[in-house]
């Protein structure tokens, strides 16, 4: 379910869909909890490029 709602968000902020396969890989909920924590520690974190650990 994370998947497809995370998903839909990122394709339309990340174009080249790096975040979202990075994701995509994640089996664990608490891994995907820590991408997404990392991935949206800053106000524009995906727009200044950072990426999650």
């Amino acid at each position: 379910m994370a998947r497809k709602h995370i998903g839909w968000y990122l394709a339309s902020r990340d174009p080249r869909r790096e975040h979202r396969a990075r994701f995509n890989r994640l089996e664990q909920s608490a891994e995907q909890f820590a991408f997404l924590h990392e991935l949206f520690r800053g106000d524009t974190a995906i727009d200044n490029g950072i990426h999650a650990a």
